[in-house]
This record gives C-alpha cells, sequence and structure tokens, in this order.
C-alpha cells in the first residue's frame, strides 16, 4: 500500500441544517463520499473531490460536517482528517488528555469551493484511547440552559473506563443525567477507537 492507502478507516459526519433539506443534503454527501472511497484512496483528495461535488449542489445553507480517523500503515498511530468537526480528545494510557492539534483548513464539506483538506497524524501507544464527536455533544444543555462544554467532556473523558464501548456508554450516560431529558437541539454522535494493548506483549 502506498503511503495514503489504508485499510479501513472511520468517517462520521453531521449536516447543517434541518427538515427536508437537511435530510437531502446528508444522503447525498453518504452517495459522494462511498462512491469517490471506491477510486480514491488519498483522504486529502477524497475529501477535496468530495467537498466540489457537494458544493456543486448549490445548497450554501446546507453542508456537511466530517471526521476521518484512519491507523498509519505501521499501526503505531492514527492519522485524521478534520472537515467542520470538533477536535478529537486522545486519551494516554497514563491518564493524561489532549486535544488533537487542529489542521489549517477544516472547512465542512460543500461549504466553499475549495476546501485544502490536510491529514494529520498522532502516535499512539498500547491503550491509548481517542474519542472523537460532534459538536451536538458538547452543546448539549440541561434544564438550567448551561452548555455541557468541552472542558467537561474532557473531564468525562478522563474520568471514563477502559475500551471504546465502555466509554460511549459511560459519555452517553452522563450526558443523560446532565440534559435530564432536555430535547437535544442537535444529533449526538461518538466515535472511540483504542491501540491494542496486546501490542506491547
Amino acid at each position: 500500500p502506498g503511503p495514503h492507502e489504508d485499510s479501513c478507516a472511520i468517517v462520521y459526519g453531521d449536516v447543517a441544517g434541518k427538515s427536508v433539506s437537511g435530510a437531502l443534503m446528508m444522503m447525498a454527501a453518504h452517495e459522494v463520499l462511498n462512491s469517490l472511497a471506491l477510486t480514491h484512496r488519498d483522504p486529502e483528495r477524497l475529501m477535496d473531490l468530495a467537498n466540489q461535488r457537494l458544493y456543486s449542489l448549490g445548497r450554501r445553507k446546507s453542508f456537511v460536517a466530517v471526521a476521518y480517523l484512519a491507523p498509519t500503515p505501521d499501526g503505531c498511530g492514527i492519522r485524521y482528517l478534520l472537515a467542520g468537526q470538533p477536535q478529537p480528545f486522545l486519551r494516554r494510557r497514563s491518564g493524561d488528555i489532549v486535544e488533537l492539534g487542529l489542521p489549517e483548513n477544516r472547512i465542512p464539506l460543500g461549504a466553499l469551493k475549495n476546501g485544502n483538506y490536510q491529514l494529520c497524524g498522532v502516535e499512539m501507544g498500547p491503550g491509548d484511547l481517542i474519542l472523537g464527536y460532534s459538536d451536538g455533544v458538547v452543546d448539549a444543555r440541561s434544564p438550567d440552559d448551561e452548555p455541557f462544554g468541552t472542558d467537561r467532556l474532557a473531564q468525562v473523558v478522563a474520568d471514563g473506563p477502559d475500551g471504546p464501548r465502555k466509554l460511549v456508554d459511560y459519555v452517553m450516560g452522563v450526558l443523560a443525567d446532565f440534559t435530564r431529558g432536555t430535547e437535544p437541539y442537535d444529533d449526538l454522535t461518538l466515535v472511540a477507537v483504542q491501540c491494542d494493548q496486546e501490542a506491547e506483549r
């Protein structure tokens, strides 16, 4: 495989805009990304082409925030691309929490004609875990209209259990307690990946 060819990748997204317009834009984004991924393995090129196709639809008030996560070819890290999505959190095995660095350009797909998307990377060790999320998570509000916020999410990630599925369930539980039945304004998306702890053996 070449330097940008991944055997697997995770892409998650969130459309701006509600009702029929938003649903149509998400359907278009899903179709465009799936069709382009069959012939374009370089994520930067993939996102640039997807952006141009969605921009050509002319729906200026509706665009798609997307994030891409994939293992590095050597299996010792994660490469990521952000197009409108928040910075994922990295929880080291030591318990340290950091936000992944932001690329220079991270415009949502379909918002501008030229996206100039950039692939970033971070090294990971056995047991390190990354949590990606949509802005609906940090924008979730309590009955008193207090936002959940990035700082609170970072603390929840720090306090959460080991394992991707357990961490996602834990965050969702904390969110449910925080909002206490308040109708969410936006969709909630959580994606967690962990470096195989068996790799150190």
